[in-house]
């Protein structure tokens, strides 16, 4: 019936959107650039600085992980 086709098609399509959403986030990461000198910020530190100056420094610190990661890599 055409009600189960566009089931069928929804279910599809849902899956094939989360699927490149998942190679978007995994293709960022392989790529992201390393900002080399940022070291995890200790909760003293974080308390010191700015929330917002916190976060950015703590999100450079993470940045570059999984630069050019061979697992994630093959995987794509």
């Amino acid at each position: 019936t055409r009600a189960d086709e566009d089931a069928t098609f929804n279910s599809i399509k849902g899956f094939i959107d989360k699927y490149n959403a998942a190679i978007e986030v995994i293709n960022k990461k392989i790529s992201e650039p390393k900002y080399k000198g940022y070291k995890p910020l200790l909760d003293e530190e974080k308390e010191a600085l700015g929330e917002k100056t916190a976060e950015k420094m703590d999100g450079m610190a993470k940045s570059g992980i999984l630069l050019r990661d061979p697992i994630l890599t093959s995987a794509l």
